[in-house]
């Protein structure tokens, strides 16, 4: 089921043109999903139920295990992620101005004996804004169940008109994050 694995790095664009991929199943050493490890790639319109999802060591998310300095819109995630570090319903871990639109993510999220970077939407968030924009997530939501959850947000985010249930904590917050509508859906 793996597209592109830990030492293939995709560079292009995937347009899903709305349509469900439906039992994806991956177990990977490292860089787990659908895509294991892109750059300047763009993923839209697309959504994946009935995933589960294992990368042993680290980088695991249901679209991609780790994006760098792209994009992702429109994109939904419904299933199950364990990993070592870096863990996340959608993505493992975003990075270096990716931007991150109208998508959610829907089921659990483990993260190995680490207990360092997991999150219902992205495991890990952060950007060198010496070199590049502000990671920038714009109306997506979490509704993930987080076993060993830890940091997920770190360095330059900006989260504007997102949603996240009390399951999730939004811990270790650093450096130049901004919030200008993080709202808890069940009012906890």
């Amino acid at each position: 089921s793996l597209i592109v694995t830990s030492t293939d790095l995709f560079t292009g664009v995937l347009d899903g043109g709305c349509h469900v991929l439906r039992g994806l199943t991956v177990s990977v050493e490292n860089y787990g999903g659908l895509f294991g490890y892109a750059s300047g790639a763009s993923f839209k319109d697309l959504r994946i139920e009935e995933a589960e999802v294992e990368s042993i060591s680290n980088y695991a998310g249901i679209l991609v295990g780790c994006l760098e300095n792209g994009s992702i819109e429109r994109c939904s995630a419904l299933g199950n992620v364990k990993g070592g570090d870096y863990v996340g319903g959608l993505a493992g871990a975003v990075r270096n101005g990716t931007n991150m639109k109208d998508c959610y993510a829907v089921g659990s999220v483990s993260s190995g004996v680490s207990k360092f970077h997991a999150g219902g939407l992205v495991g890990d968030i952060s950007s060198d804004t010496r070199e590049y924009p502000k990671v920038l997530i714009k109306n997506c939501y979490a509704v993930v169940q987080i076993i060993n959850r830890g940091k997920a947000l770190e360095y330059s985010t900006v989260i504007d008109d997102s949603y996240y249930d009390s399951q999730i904590a939004v811990d270790g917050i650093k450096d130049s994050s901004s919030f200008t509508s993080l709202v808890k859906m069940d009012g906890k």
